[in-house]
């Protein structure tokens, strides 16, 4: 956002857009497809925080008779306002086959990540939710045979 907007912190919102890319559409102007959206975030102060180029795609059911396109993503941050724009922009993009916008949660920074992972490892793993962890003694193979023999019954 820029500093001489000032927004309210409450209507500012994180948004991820899935898309899907028509594939009669030549892969060298694929990117160029978004130019309206990157253009109109860019109008309205929206914060481009990632995106993935798209990638051309089998998909898992044919959507307008296409059974694959180029799929793509865009995350941002923007006024709540903006979503009604955003939605008119990609309805009139003919290249445009599919769209999906959600409210996106803000991401927790990779350190972050790396440490629970790094504690949920360390940790010892239990065979039972909630249950302790109990410590399993060495047996021999001659005790095992012995135990399984009079579970077995022979």
């Amino acid at each position: 956002m820029s500093p001489s907007k000032v927004l309210d912190p409450e209507l500012v919102r994180f948004y991820e857009i899935s898309y899907l890319i028509s594939p009669a559409l030549a892969e060298d102007k694929v990117a160029g497809a978004l130019a309206p959206l990157k253009d109109l975030l860019a109008g309205k102060d929206a914060t481009v925080l990632a995106e993935d180029t798209p990638k051309f795609r089998r998909l898992a059911y044919p959507i307008k008779k296409f059974d694959s396109a180029s799929f793509g993503w865009i995350r941002f941050e923007a006024d709540a306002g903006v979503i009604a724009e955003v939605k008119k922009v990609l309805t009139g993009t003919p290249d445009i086959i599919r769209f999906l916008i959600v409210k996106a949660e803000k991401v927790a920074p990779a350190s972050a990540y790396h440490r629970v992972r790094d504690a949920h490892a360390a940790a010892p793993a239990s065979p039972h939710k909630g249950a302790p962890a109990t410590p399993v003694s060495a047996v021999s193979v001659e005790e095992l045979d012995r135990k399984i023999d009079a579970l077995v019954g022979a």
